[in-house]
């Protein structure tokens, strides 16, 4: 969960969440009933430490401090925490204090990073990153498998349900021992690497370096040996490398919001598979897409909506599509 800073005229900064529709309006977080009652003890505590050390709030208007973000990541199956604290440049003042008050009070804290980002836009990823303390990332577990999250990878935020969401579309897809599994818009490999036992070979495809970096690494950490991954957009790999879809029968498609590249789902079509796993977190262009494979001579299945984010309008779905 991401707390973000701003300067505040009455009580100096805020440490919280943004008021709904505005960027430029923090409020302080004391409760949160999306996460574990350890995180907003966190962001009280940081919030109290900050003021002690009197490092600058950032200002979201005027571009001016020290403090952005405070970036909690806490898995649900392993219990382990991730402190990233993103600043526009320099020292954490106080920085040994910092860590051995942590480690004093939330012992579930197993790294404290530091990520820089001094340009303008108001997103919380950095382009350096210092490891303070800890090995720099945690590990989940979901399912049979380990995979290690640094600050900027992409992961499920609710590992929970993310169970769930693969054990349904395994249900759909019903891989067997003979399949050639492809794993469309991989990110670190998850689906694909707790799939793998269940399968022959996996291969990932997935546009972001470092989560193919994560991915491999992932597949090592598992002693997974039938995964092989991609770095590319999907729509080029496809259809520049035939032998990624070649001898594939199973697809499990995960794309971002704006869903699949129409050269990418082309590809797909015109290649001779039986069963294809979609994995949607927009209806509306998983929709779009829905249409282009039944035009195409699919049947859509089952269309099954997991809830990864409760007391949100959000929905995930899963769906599935044969010949």
């Amino acid at each position: 969960m991401e707390f973000s800073f701003n300067t505040d005229p009455e009580n100096d900064f805020a440490l919280g969440l943004h008021r709904r529709g505005r960027f430029d309006e923090i409020f302080n977080l004391n409760e949160c009933y999306l996460t574990s009652e350890t995180d907003p003890e966190i962001v009280k505590w940081f919030r109290t430490f900050v003021k002690e050390s009197g490092m600058s709030a950032y200002n979201v208007t005027e571009h001016t401090g020290f403090l952005r973000f405070l970036m909690i990541r806490h898995t649900q199956n392993t219990n382990q925490i991730m402190l990233n604290i993103v600043t526009v440049d320099g020292e954490i003042i106080n920085l040994e204090k910092l860590i051995d008050d942590v480690k004093s009070k939330f012992p579930e804290v197993v790294t404290i990073v530091q990520n820089i980002n001094n340009q303008k836009s108001n997103i919380s990823k950095g382009e350096k990153e210092f490891i303070h303390y800890g090995d720099g990332f945690i590990e989940e577990r979901i399912l049979d498998c380990r995979f290690r999250i640094y600050a900027n990878s992409f992961f499920q935020t609710n590992s929970l349900q993310t169970e769930n969401l693969y054990k349904t579309a395994f249900e759909l897809i019903q891989p067997n021992q003979n399949d050639r599994l492809l794993d469309l818009y991989c990110g670190a490999g998850t689906i694909g690497l707790t799939a793998a036992k269940m399968v022959d070979e996996v291969i990932g495809v997935e546009l972001e370096p470092t989560a193919i970096e994560a991915a491999r690494e992932n597949a090592k950490l598992n002693n997974i040996n039938n995964a092989t991954f991609y770095t590319g957009l999907a729509q080029e790999l496809l259809r520049n490398n035939p032998e990624i879809l070649n001898g594939v029968n199973s697809i499990i498609t995960d794309p971002p919001r704006a869903g699949m590249h129409k050269k990418a789902l082309k590809a797909l079509v015109e290649h001779d598979h039986k069963r294809l796993v979609y994995i949607s977190c927009n209806p509306s262009t998983f929709a779009r897409d829905a249409q282009i494979l039944v035009d195409s001579g699919y049947s859509l299945g089952k269309v099954i909506p997991v809830d990864m984010f409760p007391h949100t309008m959000h929905i995930e779905l899963v769906s599935i599509f044969e010949r």
